[in-house]
């Protein structure tokens, strides 16, 4: 498979080459000495291991990490809806009509003042796009209209109990009307963030500056960098040479580098719990895992626990719950590994392959998963490769079936269970690994109109049962996301959405010149 690499056997991690680092960290310092000596005022840069500009066909062009665009609705750290760009929000007709009220004196980047027809204008573009909304998030709403300034109604088809974090984040980025073209492509982005965009070097750095007519909280920061390392060495070695601020983002460092950093003077290591959980998915399209028996089976010989505890321990919180724990109000607890129980299935005609992407195996022990599960397969009869593909050849492969295992994550964005189900198992699902049941698409359909909380749970939690018996899919550990700063930093933290959190950020106080 073309972008593609494949493991037969344990293979180790590359020593790292001091002296090639070295000389790309000056490199770096260089640059970033030239940055600071050509402009004044505070700066921060933070070191990443993805690409967060997106490009000019996506719905936001830029990540939400970069505090660039706002949304309707933001999420609390219990995953419930709070506001953001809408103030306040009400429901009549049974949950079918939905109304926010915008926050006044809110003003775009170029300076005009964001209303309800922008909104209307940024949620259309998305909603009539499969391409932005792959999911069908908007499937009930029959209207959206501006009935004032400052006044968005939504018009339901059905009731929707959970549409104010339905509206939350990606579903809602706010970008000026006035910079998408016709095809709904953004020519550049214009948003109403804290930060607006100075320059983009794709495959390297995203410049950002702070944004004046701010209507919040305005940043100590006034220029941002968020400088991309896809090397997890890389970037550890920057920030303890100090040619970056910060390394923060999900999976930015992993377990293994925990060591080194707690040992660099100056460096503070700090942890958090995000909404991204970590899945072992099964092919249920072909043998073995299309059998029920066969993926319990091998669940129970894995030792889910004691292997995420080894491999990934100070970034695992054990999952009892198919999506993040931090849903606070749809956390059931319920998920238990199968007992050990029956043979290993017949092997089949070629080696089993397990699938991952590459852009993961620099920011989680995803390799060090895959190999022990290989060699538990291996031991078991059961021949295994691990397939590594870069972006393109990995999504063609899920889509193709030609896979047996995938170790991936998700991150429940919308702090609502619907997000997961609809995503992964139900049928026609754009994740879903080849497994199908009736009574499965019957109660997802019932959960997302059902305004009754007290029924709602008892749908929800009837769906965690068939998932704990079937086992399509297994989350293996909720993520303890790790990140850290520099001592040119005072205070800086990162969010449940792994967003660093820039309007709280401050640099340490200078030290005063004799």
């Amino acid at each position: 498979m073309k972008g593609s690499r494949t493991i037969t056997g344990r293979e180790g991690r590359c020593p790292l080459l001091a002296l090639a680092l070295l000389l790309a960290l000056a490199c770096l310092a260089a640059c970033a000495a030239d940055e600071a000596g050509d402009q004044a005022g505070p700066s921060l840069v933070i070191g990443i291991g993805r690409e967060l500009y997106n490009g000019p066909d996506d719905r936001t062009y830029l990540h939400g990490s970069t505090h660039t665009w706002e949304a309707l609705t933001y999420l609390d750290q219990h995953l419930r809806p709070r506001p953001w760009l809408a103030r306040s929000w009400t429901s009549s007709d049974h949950g079918r009509v939905w109304d926010f009220y915008l926050r006044p004196g809110v003003r775009y980047h170029d300076g005009t003042p964001f209303t309800a027809r922008d909104a209307v204008f940024c949620i259309e573009r998305i909603r009539h796009s499969p391409k932005y909304d792959p999911v069908d998030s908007y499937r009930s709403v029959r209207k959206v209209e501006a009935l004032g300034p400052l006044h968005l109604r939504f018009t339901l088809s059905r009731p929707c109990p959970f549409f104010p974090a339905l509206v939350s984040q990606y579903h809602s980025p706010i970008i000026k009307p006035g910079v998408v073209d016709q095809a709904g492509r953004i020519t550049r982005l214009v948003g109403t963030g804290p930060y607006r965009l100075q320059e983009v070097r794709p495959g390297y750095e995203i410049r950002l500056e702070a944004f004046d007519g701010y209507w919040g909280r305005k940043p100590a920061f006034k220029r941002v960098t968020f400088r991309l390392l896809l090397d997890a060495q890389t970037r550890a070695m920057a920030l303890m040479a100090g040619d970056v601020d910060a390394v923060a983002d999900v999976g930015a460092i992993l377990p293994e580098q925990v060591p080194d950093l707690e040992r660099a003077p100056g460096i503070t290591l700090k942890s958090r719990e995000v909404a991204t959980t970590h899945y072992l998915t099964f092919n249920c399209r072909r043998n073995p895992f299309s059998s029920r028996e066969a993926r319990r089976w091998l669940l129970g010989q894995i030792g889910r626990q004691d292997l995420v505890a080894r491999m990934a321990g100070r970034i695992a919180i054990p999952a009892h719950d198919s999506y993040t724990r931090l849903a606070a109000d749809y956390a059931y607890g319920l998920l238990n590994t199968p007992a050990q129980a029956g043979s290993p299935p017949q092997p089949t005609e070629s080696p089993l392959v397990i699938l991952l992407h590459g852009g993961t195996v620099q920011r989680w022990p995803y390799l060090d998963l895959a190999q022990a599960i290989q060699q538990l397969l291996v031991r078991s009869g059961l021949p295994t490769q691990i397939r590594v593909a870069e972006a393109g050849a990995f999504y063609q492969a899920l889509k193709k079936g030609q896979y047996d295992l995938v170790l991936s994550p998700n991150t429940l964005m919308t702090g609502d269970p619907d997000f997961f189900y609809t995503y992964y198992l139900a049928s026609g699902a754009p994740a879903n690994p080849g497994w199908h049941d009736a009574e499965v698409d019957q109660l997802i359909a019932q959960a997302r109109q059902e305004m009754d909380p007290a029924r709602r749970r008892e749908m929800l939690m009837r769906l965690e049962k068939i998932v704990n018996r079937e086992a399509p899919l297994w989350p293996l550990f909720h993520e303890k996301a790790l990140y850290a700063h520099g001592p040119r930093l005072a205070e800086f933290d990162m969010d449940y959405f792994f967003r660093p959190e820039l309007l709280s950020a401050r640099p340490a106080a200078l030290e005063s010149k004799p």
